[in-house]
């Protein structure tokens, strides 16, 4: 399951005295990131991100870090700066226009959710059922079994 990674900070941000008009304008907020307690090489980075939107001479180690997606959310709806979120994070709080999704920067890495099992147990009805709801709530997106 694709996820899009985009910034997102508070409305109240947003109509701050150092507006968000471009990705640039982020060297005047503070960075906020999620770290999470496991290793993965893809998960959204704020370097990687403004490589993406030509940006330099940001700090991008700089800011608050949180190993709760939740805590992360929280800062960003107190208006402690902008940080990265995916999909699944924020697109609901985006649609109440509690969050403000920011730019349009295609970010470079390749995110997402998989799910895997082994051909032992596809056939396994529980598995089977898992399975079958775990698609249908990434909206229907293609599953392969390997």
């Amino acid at each position: 399951m694709k996820q899009e990674v985009f910034p997102i900070c508070s409305p109240e941000l947003l109509r701050s005295t150092r507006p968000l008009l471009s990705p640039s304008d982020l060297e005047w907020h503070t960075l906020i990131h999620f770290d999470p307690h496991f290793y993965d090489p893809d998960w959204p980075q704020w370097g990687k991100w403004l490589h993406a939107a030509a940006v330099s001479g940001i700090e991008v180690n700089a800011g608050p870090r949180f190993s709760s997606p939740n805590f992360t959310i929280q800062a960003v709806l107190q208006q402690q700066g902008v940080a990265l979120a995916v999909s699944l994070m924020a697109d609901e709080l985006v649609s109440q226009k509690r969050l403000i999704r920011l730019f349009n920067v295609k970010y470079p890495g390749n995110y997402g959710y998989y799910s895997v099992m082994s051909d032992e147990k596809t056939e396994e009805p529980r598995v089977k059922a898992f399975w079958d709801w775990l698609v249908s709530e990434a909206n229907g997106k293609q599953s392969v079994v390997i």
